[in-house]
């Protein structure tokens, strides 16, 4: 066994200092740590996922529904009120113009510690009520036909913050149909 120097039988050293990292290991924290704070963004904001935005429904039928809700650390849900508007849905202000629609009803998500059982949990699904049918009656309304619809959530909410007031707070997301 030749050895040429006291050093040779150690195992290979590093000729970098400790702290180099690669630029390749930072280009991945980079993009992980990008991914997270969009991930915790995206969790935290409510959206309707079904129907998509633009969805053609005919009356009678049944169509998949999926809600997004702002519940999550910090924040918990109570309930949420599902409506079918066939104008625009505005922020809520008091007003004499009232909305005109259809009520599916309200419904709870399960979370923590807002609501971890639900009674009523909200369905999958909805069926399009038929509006060319008029339904008769003081303040029914008139029939309608191939009119855009905008479904519209309403959650109510409340933050860890603590209120003097009610802790009702209301936010609205909607989806063109």
């Amino acid at each position: 066994m030749l050895v040429t120097s006291p050093d040779a039988w150690l195992p290979y050293k590093n000729p970098r200092p400790h702290f180099y990292q690669a630029p390749t290991m930072n280009f991945i924290k980079a993009i992980v740590f990008y991914c997270l704070a969009v991930v915790s963004v995206l969790a935290a904001t409510p959206l309707i996922i079904k129907p998509s935005n633009g969805t053609s429904i005919a009356p009678g039928h049944r169509f998949n529904f999926s809600y997004q809700s702002i519940a999550e650390r910090g924040c918990s849900s109570y309930h949420v009120h599902v409506w079918l508007f066939f104008r625009l849905p505005t922020p809520l202000f008091v007003t004499t113009d009232y909305a005109t629609g259809h009520y599916f009803g309200r419904f709870q998500i399960q979370n923590w510690p807002g609501v971890p059982y639900t009674e009523h949990p909200l369905p999958s699904y909805f069926t399009m009520p038929d509006f060319s049918i008029n339904p008769h009656g003081w303040g029914a309304g008139k029939p309608a036909s191939n009119v855009q619809a905008y479904l519209a959530v309403m959650e109510e909410y409340a933050t860890g913050n603590v209120s003097i007031l009610s802790t009702f707070c209301g936010q609205l997301t909607f989806d063109v149909c």
